[in-house]
């Protein structure tokens, strides 16, 4: 699979990450689940597609720090079976293998259960005024939900 394509969704799933403090370790992970992959945290939830054949959870932001700092085009994932169950993620580029611990798909499935799109749900939006009112409230609002800003002192 293409490692810069897959840099670029896990920085997509980024948000969804925590900060380096949680304490639920599966909040952590990103979940591949063979033809998706998502983050969730207490939060907000976000899936995107990708094809990967793999069940399970990887540490997301170590995972993206890794390849962020490869420079090979391509990057092969394979789950490293120990026994009966898959432990292991097994990692190769064009000059390192490495592996990281793989969590059972077991521990998200019976977390999280992304809802389903409705798509008779559509809210009627005039998006000529809207989007000049979404910009106007983003002056206000960073990204990273779970790392609060430090106050600042106005004089």
């Amino acid at each position: 699979m293409n490692r810069e394509a897959l840099v670029a969704k896990l920085g997509m799933l980024e948000d969804a990450l925590p900060g380096v403090k949680m304490l639920v370790p599966a909040f952590a992970h990103v979940w591949l689940q063979d033809v998706q992959i998502t983050a969730f945290s207490d939060f907000v939830a976000v899936q995107l597609p990708l094809k990967s054949g793999i069940h399970g959870g990887v540490p997301g932001r170590m995972l993206r720090s890794l390849l962020a700092h490869s420079s090979s085009p391509e990057v092969k994932m394979t789950p490293d079976a120990n026994g009966q169950q898959t432990t292991t993620l097994r990692i190769e580029t064009q000059g390192s293998r490495l592996k990281m611990p793989l969590m059972p798909r077991e521990v998200f499935e019976n977390l999280f259960d992304m809802p389903k799109p409705n798509p008779k749900l559509v809210l009627p939006v005039d998006f000529a005024s809207f989007m000049p009112a979404i910009k106007g409230c983003l002056r206000s609002v960073r990204t990273g939900f779970d790392r609060p800003t430090a106050p600042t002192r106005v004089a």
